[in-house]
């Protein structure tokens, strides 16, 4: 016998995104909500079957920035990934000329650097102290307020060469889709290609983080996730750092059907 067991939703940058309500208010800007993308669609549901007595493992990034996450069961775990190697997206209040760039300077040194491709896309490079590039190919998205924000995106050819091209050398390319994240029962993993300086080796490593990181979550309980991090641009204008948050569900044995949500919420 099969089961339906799992059900979530997806908003890109708004106050709230859950199964049942999407509400589209796009300032301020606090955070990038299901940036893994792995929810289509407004009000999607998604469906994972597993067959009876058997474990469930669902694993998601569904939120990046400042918020709180709310669910309706147990089994839910989350976890802020703050400069913890897998890479920040970005805002900020003005976009670079097709080609160009704008530099932040984070609170631990690092070095953050949001390019703009053709207006719509572009890339997201973050260099830690020792000098390691980690990237999401972006979306960029304006909001209401003025803010342009690199959403992350999945990368075509021409994207990805774009990455590459302005990484200036080795980077980690970290991909928002479901096939790039797994809990395997005790471990999450967050699998990244790799550019070595002349080709791509797709899903060439991995980060990893143990269950012990993660805090279960109280059914109906709000979660605080604050990876969000303000700074200024050289001229002043605001920027920002949105941090991910790490989630799974798992069940080590699912005998009944039952539907299960997570809720993110921004602010």
């Amino acid at each position: 016998m099969r089961w339906l067991v799992v059900a979530a939703a997806l908003a890109l940058v708004a106050t709230s995104a859950t199964l049942y309500i999407r509400v589209a208010v796009l300032t301020p800007v606090l955070a990038i909500l299901w940036p893994l993308g792995d929810v289509p669609g407004a009000e999607a549901t998604k469906v994972v079957y597993v067959e009876s007595g058997q474990a469930l493992s669902y694993a998601t990034v569904p939120i990046m920035g400042r918020g709180q996450l709310i669910t309706n069961t147990s089994g839910w775990y989350a976890h802020l990934a703050k400069g913890e190697g897998a890479p920040p997206a970005g805002a900020a209040a003005v976009l670079p000329a097709a080609e160009g760039s704008v530099g932040i300077t984070l609170a631990d040194g690092s070095a953050l650097e949001l390019w703009n491709y053709n207006g719509t896309h572009g890339a997201v490079v973050h260099a830690d102290a020792a000098g390691a590039r980690r990237a999401w190919a972006a979306q960029i998205i304006q909001t209401f307020g003025g803010v342009y924000v690199w959403h992350p995106a999945a990368p075509d050819a021409a994207l990805r060469d774009f990455v590459a091209l302005k990484a200036g050398g080795p980077v980690h390319l970290f991909i928002p889709s479901a096939d790039y994240v797994k809990f395997d029962g005790s471990t999450y993993i967050m699998y990244y290609d790799y550019y070595d300086g002349a080709s791509w080796t797709y899903k060439a490593g991995a980060l990893t983080w143990s269950s012990a990181a993660f805090t279960e979550l109280a059914a109906n309980t709000p979660f605080a996730a604050d990876g969000l991090e303000r700074v200024q641009l050289p001229n002043g204008a605001p920027a920002y750092a949105y941090w991910p948050t790490l989630a799974y569900h798992y069940n080590p044995s699912a005998t009944q059907p039952y539907t299960t949500y997570l809720r993110a919420e921004s602010g």
